[in-house]
């Protein structure tokens, strides 16, 4: 059994064979799971894992409300669904970098998500999630539904969402009175007739939402009860709305449903019990009215602390089984099973935030901590940001210190510094920032930095944009300069977008992207976008050059070559010509279509190109050769670099994604996805991915991909062609709003073809548990 036994294996030195030692579970998983409880108590409040959801800024504006997203690691606009109404958006996202991270899942609700002083809470939580066919996914859930707009920004660590008022819909107004400043909420519209039984179900459900403090999902269902009119539960149904309203705060739409409650119904005790609720709730505001009519209006003072984050931590387990064909037994034997992966992580992220008339100061740390079972040079922690944000809203004046992301001003990395800005006129908003650059990674030099960078354009303009330029050095020399900038121009039919970098150092253009949407009509929409990149640094160089030392053994040891080697070994011009050639470039080219079918129904298409450059050889002189041999000690010459080819790949994905269809709440996406690799190998994809509806406050997220590679050739492909099943389940059930817990279990089948040389068949299988606590 898997619980019992595990097989882990490694070359022994003394029989010079490949041994197999079997790890009894019985025994020993006790000292595991102590070993790994005591770790959790501990551990600390620094991890490996990026953080993506960075911040979250929610503006309220005269006409609609403006949502700003940094993300914490450059991500890739695809498409998003509902296309412009809907009570939950999805964003389709691609990874840009780091394709071979671990899976990354990130949420924030509640206080983490701020709310502007004195309006009502629009969003309910916000998650992103990777590993899922199509993904990774950006999901938004509002208070209800809305219409909004979703824009992607030139820079790939943001995106906006613009949410306007309440939908239009042509109803008649009841004739009642209003509370000052309160919309009158739009009658929903009729649909056919229900059986009872179905409308009790949805009633239970309902009353059992309002029991477990799901007042959302209360008010969902029972809007649906009401819409079915003359139905028995409808008076029921009318007052319980007006509780859930109330309960999750929304006091004005609470007094609207309890007084159109009492104009229906005059007899019996609910009208009694109403008409309580909605005199506490009156009583309740004319007290608050009063006491803000003391105070003279120019004594007001806004005045607001808040301190809120998010402490989460995960266990996770890859196993795989593989199995080997015995030439004298008909059936396979089975290898082992192997502990590929097994690591234990801790994330925390704690902000405070002081809010007056004139005045905001931000505090943010956000930082985790990667525990590593099999292998300790995997285990790390890491401060992604660490700063204190400070405007002062009347001087125009704003400023970034600590550990931070720049944005639009040609600085790819994190850094500790300062972003210093401060707004002329309306319109025209200056930064300086300064700073060393921060790497994760193990290397023997430090780069420093300045960068002007100009904000331009009104905040409700069509258009807009940055301008930069930037300087940046690597140990006194020069590791870039360049300038740039980015546009952003939306209106009703049409959105374009583009950012450009160009290398004055290297004259080299660095980045170049473009983006265009074109709304055909009210159901169906037209992208496209374009990207070149070529970043190219000075410290690119030194990609692939190693030194040879001699050992203690027969056989030397490699190590990286260090900066001030490198520094000694080449001149400016071949240390530049050396950098652009172990630079990668890339561009790609998607074209793609959004169509909504209907409200609950949309159809995804797309089409992409990825090419690669090659790389072209580079040959080192006989006069670098002898000065690396004399700065270096090394025991070879320096290998020179070969060449490689470059690759173009294809891709065609289309997804029908349906949205509560089944049920409320739940969201349902079947796709196929077609990948064809230069000359190596075909891909064909069908997958699943679900997330049912909520039951007993568990949230099930199904998920299975079914895949099939034909093998072309080429000299790093398995020369077999290949078969994939990959289920998995995950479920996770929120407990007194600020505690979520989630389990996730899989399968990953690979079934290889019978030929010579083909790899033997593998299945493997990952568990991870966890929680999050927000404060």
């Amino acid at each position: 059994m898997l619980s019992k036994v595990l097989c882990h294996y490694r070359d022994c030195g003394v029989h010079g064979k490949r041994c197999f030692i079997s790890v009894r579970f019985l025994r020993t998983e006790w000292l595991r799971t102590l070993l790994f409880v005591l770790f959790m108590l501990y551990g600390t409040s620094v991890t490996a894992a990026e953080v993506i959801l960075k911040e979250i800024n929610i503006s309220a504006r005269e006409e609609d409300t403006k949502i700003n997203i940094d993300l914490g690691t450059p991500l890739e606009y695809v498409k998003h669904f509902p296309q412009s109404f809907g009570e939950i958006i999805q964003i389709q996202l691609k990874l840009t970098t780091d394709r071979s991270r671990e899976i990354h899942k990130e949420v924030r609700q509640g206080s983490e998500l701020k709310t502007p002083a004195g309006t009502e809470p629009l969003l309910i939580y916000v998650t992103y999630e990777e590993g899922v066919p199509g993904g990774p996914y950006l999901t938004f859930r509002f208070v209800k539904p809305l219409r909004f707009r979703v824009e992607a920004q030139t820079s790939p660590t943001q995106l906006s969402i613009t949410v306007f008022g309440e939908p239009k819909k042509e109803v008649k107004t009841p004739d009642v009175e209003l509370v000052e400043g309160e919309k009158p909420q739009p009658a929903a519209p009729t649909q056919p007739e229900a059986p009872d039984a179905d409308l009790g179900q949805l009633m239970a459900k309902a009353r059992q939402a309002l029991t477990f403090g799901d007042n959302e999902s209360a008010i969902r269902l029972l809007r649906k009860i009401i819409a079915v009119s003359g139905n028995p539960h409808e008076q029921d149904a009318r007052e319980l709305l007006g509780l859930a309203l109330e309960r999750s705060g929304q006091i004005p739409r609470a007094k609207f449903e309890y007084k159109k409650y009492l104009e229906l119904y005059k007899e019996g005790a609910g009208p009694v019990r109403v008409q309580q609720r909605l005199t506490a709730l009156e009583n309740i505001g004319a007290v608050e009215r009063r006491e803000k009519l003391r105070v003279p209006k120019r004594a007001r003072k806004v005045e607001e602390y808040k301190l809120f984050g998010r402490w989460s931590q995960d266990y996770s387990l890859r196993l795989l089984e593989q199995n080997v064909d015995d030439p004298n037994e008909e059936e396979p034997t089975i290898l082992g099973t192997v502990v590929t992966s097994e690591r234990a992580s801790t994330h925390a992220s704690l902000r405070g935030r002081y809010r007056a008339n004139d005045r905001i100061v931000q505090t943010v740390f956000i930082g985790s901590h990667n525990y590593d079972f099999q292998n300790s040079y995997y285990t790390q922690g890491r401060i992604s940001d660490m700063y204190i944000d400070w405007d002062e809203i009347k001087l125009g004046l704003t400023g970034v210190l600590g550990r931070q992301r720049a944005r639009s001003s040609g600085v790819y990395e994190r850094y500790d510094g300062l972003d210093l800005g401060y707004t002329v006129v309306d319109g025209i908003k200056p930064h300086l920032l300064v700073g060393q650059n921060v790497s994760y990674y193990d290397v023997d030099y430090s780069k420093q930095f300045g960068a002007i960078r100009t904000e331009l354009g009104k905040r409700k303009a069509k258009l807009t944009g940055n301008v930069f330029v930037v300087s940046q050095n690597v140990e006194g020399d020069t590791d870039r300069q360049a300038l740039g900038g980015d546009f952003r121009y939306t209106a009703k039919i049409h959105s374009f977008s583009g950012n450009l970098d160009f290398d004055v150092f290297f004259n080299e253009l660095n980045l170049l992207n473009l983006r265009w949407g074109w709304q055909l009509n009210a159901k169906s929409r037209l992208n496209f976008s374009y990207d070149f990149r070529k970043l190219v640094m000075l410290t690119n160089a030194l990609f692939g050059l190693q030194v040879s030392e001699q050992g203690f053994g027969p056989n030397p040891i490699n190590r990286a070559l260090r900066y001030d080697e490198f520094a000694q070994i080449f001149s400016e011009e071949r240390a530049k010509e050396l950098a652009i050639n172990r630079t990668s470039e890339s561009t790609s080219i998607t074209v793609g279509n959004t169509y909504q079918i209907s409200k609950q129904k949309q159809l995804n298409t797309d089409l992409s190109i990825y090419k690669t450059a090659p790389y072209e050889s580079f040959e080192f002189t006989e006069e670098e050769q002898d000065k690396y041999l004399e700065v270096t000690d090394s025991v070879n010459k320096l290998p020179n670099h070969a060449e490689y080819e470059g690759t173009t790949s294809y891709n065609l994905t289309t997804q029908f994604i349906l949205n509560d269809v089944f049920a409320p709440q739940d969201l349902h996406i079947v796709g196929f996805r077609f990948n064809k690799f230069s000359d190596t190998f075909d891909d064909y994809v069908l997958f699943y991915n679900g997330r049912l509806s909520p039951w007993f406050n568990w949230n099930p997220r199904p998920r299975i991909n079914l895949g099939y590679r034909n093998s072309r050739g080429g000299t790093n492909v398995v020369q077999a062609d290949r078969t994939q099943i990959s289920p998995s389940i995950k479920v996770d059930r929120r407990w007194k709003k600020s505690w979520v817990f989630e389990f996730e279990l899989g399968f990953d089948g690979f079934f290889y073809e019978k030929v010579e040389n083909a790899p033997e068949d593998q299945t493997g299988y990952f568990f991870r548990v966890g929680y999050h606590y927000t404060f």
